[in-house]
């Protein structure tokens, strides 16, 4: 919104024009209704509106419990609370919703759905219909690019020795330092320690590192995470992984095929990004099936 102008009608003129110009309405839905314009209808809800009168593809996506959010993020006023009820009921009206309770579910979600409605439903991108010679010619375009990406997603493979690497599943050491603090000698030790990580919730961790094209795994990123996922304790002095350990994990991840040089090969930093086949087993091990938790459904 910051960088929409300052008038109501400029402003909702400037959310028509982005919305005419994607193929894709994506609505996520927390604890608050948002801002309001002059009649008391929020811009979320006239946006909505409009994709649907566009017959855009809505993916809406909205919190599923709305209790447990925090305070400071929610509508305090009852008015507001009533007119966010009612929008989350027409949001859910003749349409599949998905709903989510934390960041990382909704990230999976939001990326699954994306893929899914690209398939289902292709649209033309940045080339607009009246760019192109006919309707044809766009479907066309589409699905050959659709069919490049399939291609180029098959051709990502690891080194030839690939038949040779551990499995996903086998775990790798990690040697590591941390400071701890000796009240006798009012000072900190260094100490060593190990932990043993299967490559497969390594990737996990990593994943988000490499979305962005990166020379190096960073350590305390890295150290982070473990610690998020109590792997390793919590210290009052970050802790530092061994770089021969970080070399060995990045290696592996790119034998794997997981991880590649930067898309378009300009960069002479040697960057890397993670890969089609990179994306496709994160969403594979990160996300949660259909047989464990059939969040997806229709609202009456």
């Amino acid at each position: 919104m910051e960088a929409f102008p300052a008038a109501d009608v400029e402003q909702f003129e400037y959310i028509k024009k982005i919305i005419d110009e994607c193929d894709y309405y994506v609505l996520i839905v927390a604890g608050r209704y948002g801002s309001l314009d002059t009649t008391g209808i929020s811009f979320t809800e006239k946006e909505y509106r409009y994709a649907v009168s566009q017959k855009r593809t809505v993916l809406a996506f909205i919190h599923n419990d709305l209790g447990n959010i925090p305070a400071g993020k929610t509508d305090l006023d009852s008015n507001l609370r009533e007119k966010l009820k009612a929008f989350r009921s027409e949001i859910g009206t003749g349409r599949l919703v998905q709903f989510w309770t934390n960041r990382e579910e909704l990230r999976s979600k939001v990326i699954i759905s994306l893929h899914k409605a690209m398939s289902e439903y292709p649209g033309v991108g940045w080339m607009r219909g009246n760019a192109a010679a006919s309707e044809d010619l766009l479907a066309q375009i589409n699905r050959l690019r659709l069919e490049n990406d399939d291609l180029r997603s098959k051709m990502v493979a690891p080194f030839e020795g690939k038949d040779s690497l551990a499995d996903l599943k086998s775990t790798f050491l990690i040697h590591y330092t941390y400071k701890e603090w000796n009240s006798r000698l009012s000072e900190f030790k260094e100490l060593r320690a190990t932990v043993t990580v299967s490559w497969e919730t390594l990737f996990l961790l990593l994943y988000r590192q490499f979305v962005t094209p990166r020379k190096d795994i960073v350590s305390s990123l890295l150290c982070s995470a473990l610690q998020e996922k109590k792997l390793i304790p919590a210290t009052r002095e970050e802790p530092r992984i061994f770089t021969t350990d970080l070399q060995t994990i990045q290696a592996q991840l790119h034998a794997y095929g997981f991880i590649a040089p930067e898309v378009g090969g300009e960069s002479k930093d040697g960057n890397l990004q993670v890969t089609s086949l990179g994306e496709r087993r994160y969403l594979e091990l990160a996300t949660i099936k259909v047989d464990q938790d059939n969040n997806w459904q229709a609202q009456e």
